[in-house]
C-alpha cells in the first residue's frame, strides 16, 4: 500500500506520530489516542467522500488516500485492543496488593487495641495498689468486705469495663509469698492480672485461638496502718 505524505496538515502529522509510536513499541494513552483517531478518521472519510473538504488539497489530490485511511483504522483498532489488557493488569495488581493491605490495616488496629488494653489495666492495678497500701476496707449492704475483695473492686472500678465479674477472679494478690493476702504494715503487696486479647488479624499458629495472652502487675509497700486492718 502506497501512502502520500506530502504537506504539513494535522492529519499527516498525526499519522506520522502514530507510526513513530508503533515503531518504538509505544502504545500511548488509549483514551486520548482513541479520541484523536476517531476525529481524524471522520475528517479523512469526509475528505475522500466529499472532495477533500476537511483535508488540505494539493493539485486536486488528497494528501491521504484510502490506503492511509485503512492503515489508520488498523492502528486505531490495535491500540484500542490494548486498553482492556491494561485494565486487566490493574485488576491483577490490585488482587495481589489487597491481602497485604488488609493484613497491615488489621495489624495496626490490633496493635492499638493491645496498647490501650495494657495501659488501661496497668492504670487500674496501680489505683488498686494505692488503695491497698492504706489498709482500708470497702463496705456493702452486708457490712465491710475483705481487704482483698476491696482491692479487686477498686481495680474493676478503674478498668473501663475490662475487668468484670467474669474475669475478676484472674487478679492475684500476694504478699510474703502468700496468695490472697494483701500484707501487713510496711510489707510489700503484689497485684497481678493475666488476661488475653482476641486478635482481629489472622496470625495462624503464632497465638493459640488467635488470642494474645499477657500479664500486668504492680507492687507497693504498705503504709504503717493499724495491724488489725490487714485482713
Amino acid at each position: 500500500m502506497a501512502s502520500r505524505w506530502g504537506g504539513s496538515s494535522s492529519i499527516d502529522g498525526f499519522l506520522r506520530q502514530v507510526l513513530a509510536c508503533r515503531v518504538a513499541g509505544v502504545a500511548g494513552s488509549g483514551k486520548s489516542l482513541g479520541i484523536k483517531v476517531n476525529r481524524h478518521e471522520k475528517c479523512i472519510k469526509s475528505t475522500v467522500d466529499n472532495g477533500n473538504k476537511c483535508g488540505n488539497v494539493r493539485g486536486g489530490r488528497s494528501l491521504l488516500g484510502e490506503a492511509d485511511v485503512k492503515l489508520l483504522k488498523m492502528i486505531a483498532i490495535k491500540v484500542g485492543r490494548r486498553v482492556p489488557a491494561r485494565c486487566g493488569n490493574s485488576m491483577v495488581e490490585f488482587a495481589l496488593v489487597l491481602p497485604l493491605f488488609i493484613l497491615l490495616t488489621f495489624g495496626i488496629l490490633d496493635f492499638g487495641r493491645l496498647f490501650w488494653t495494657q495501659e488501661t489495666l496497668s492504670y487500674a492495678l496501680r489505683e488498686a495498689g494505692r488503695y491497698a497500701v492504706t489498709g482500708q476496707h470497702m463496705s456493702n449492704t452486708n457490712g465491710p468486705e475483705s481487704r482483698v475483695q476491696s482491692i479487686i473492686n477498686v481495680a474493676e472500678q478503674y478498668s473501663a469495663g475490662l475487668i468484670n465479674a467474669q474475669n475478676a477472679s484472674q487478679i492475684t494478690i500476694t504478699s510474703g509469698g502468700i496468695t490472697n493476702y494483701a500484707g501487713g504494715p510496711q510489707e510489700t503487696v503484689i497485684i497481678s492480672l493475666t488476661t488475653g486479647l482476641k486478635l482481629l488479624t489472622p496470625v495462624g499458629g503464632y497465638f493459640p485461638n488467635n488470642t494474645y495472652t499477657f500479664t500486668t502487675s504492680t507492687a507497693f509497700r504498705n503504709e504503717p496502718f493499724n495491724p488489725a486492718m490487714d485482713n
